[in-house]
């Protein structure tokens, strides 16, 4: 009976130590996914050339070392490089990080008028444990909150720039 009861007590104690273990080896990594402030409204629409517009964008990303990948005026399309966002990794069973990029464009509606249109891009992958998904699956449509304030937190940079 002895015997039973300190079989079970090591294993209640090894399941107590392999929970403490996974929850202090948790830690979050990456960086935040921008915010805008708080009762910010982005105008959209714009009152300057598109040129102009087009140099306020490109000061907002480099302002906020943003890099860029790509800016095509012919397309009317910038698109930022990858960002780290946010994570969480726990050494025993790996953990989920993500990275973001801009998609931006900048469209003249009259000689002065523009209108600027902020995509973000979120994506995610399991990183560590025993299977590793080396593949970014893009999860926009699953985080709005997320995205809208992302998108939110570009014209207000963009904004700020003019």
């Amino acid at each position: 009976m002895i015997a039973a009861k300190w079989k079970t007590s090591r294993v209640v104690l090894l399941a107590t130590l392999l929970l403490f273990a996974q929850t202090a080896s948790a830690e979050t990594t990456g960086t935040p996914f921008p915010k805008s402030s708080e009762g910010f409204q982005p105008k959209v629409t714009y009152g300057v050339s598109g040129d102009q517009m087009w140099v306020k964008v490109i000061a907002a990303l480099n302002n906020n070392n943003i890099p860029i990948v790509s800016a095509s005026k012919e397309t009317n399309q910038i698109t930022t490089d990858y960002i780290v966002g946010p994570g969480e990794r726990n050494f025993i069973v790996g953990g989920l990080i993500s990275q973001y990029k801009f998609v931006i464009s900048v469209v003249s509606a009259t000689p002065s008028q523009t209108r600027v249109n902020v995509n973000p891009v979120v994506e995610a992958r399991w990183n560590g444990g025993p299977k590793p998904d080396n593949v970014w699956h893009n999860s926009t449509k699953d985080n709005p909150e997320v995205v809208s304030n992302m998108r939110n937190w570009l014209y207000e940079q963009i904004e700020r720039s003019m």
